[in-house]
């Protein structure tokens, strides 16, 4: 399932072109698109975990419900990897893993480093404002750099939430 964000991130995009040298104007669309990039990854993160649990015959329960609910992030080591292992265990976490990379060789990897660069970034943007007291140098990608982010995000995710939910059809398989 994709969650469309694409032609959000593609209008501000355009917005961001359209007011290039406008004073804040660009910065904040910049940081706009982080932000709705890093939404979308939360909420794919949930869909993930939730298709995986279904997959393997858990569905909904509150143990599920309650990780999605406090899970605040995207990261994959602090975030993403817990979670799913709500749903499908840690072996089954283990098997996921080993899933993708044997299909796509590096992939994991890549999807570790993009999330773990993406985190930081949002992690700067939400902690700081336009009008900072003390000038903090922040860096601001433009929206076309936030979707060309999405693009390869969404490839990968495609792929893990596949090899997710092979692994979570065969944990159903072994469950009694």
């Amino acid at each position: 399932m994709t969650i469309p964000v694409d032609a959000t991130l593609r209008q501000l995009d355009t917005w961001y072109r359209a007011v290039l040298g406008d004073g804040d104007k660009p910065a904040l669309l910049c940081k706009l698109a982080m932000m709705e990039l890093c939404g979308w990854l939360e909420q794919r993160m949930d869909v993930i975990t939730r298709e995986a649990a279904t997959c393997c015959g858990v569905g909904t329960s509150g143990e599920l419900d309650l990780a999605i609910r406090d899970t605040f992030g995207f990261h994959y080591k602090k975030h993403f990897r817990p979670l799913i292992a709500v749903a499908i265990g840690e072996v089954g976490v283990v098997d996921a893993e080993g899933r993708f990379d044997a299909a796509s060789p590096g992939d994991l990897e890549h999807l570790k480093s993009l999330l773990g660069t993406l985190w930081d970034l949002r992690s700067t943007l939400a902690h700081t404002t336009m009008a900072s007291p003390i000038p903090i140098q922040v860096t601001k990608y433009a929206p076309s750099w936030s979707l060309n982010q999405w693009k390869q995000l969404n490839r990968l995710l495609v792929a893990y939430e596949a090899a997710a939910k092979v692994t979570a059809t065969k944990v159903k398989g072994a469950l009694p």
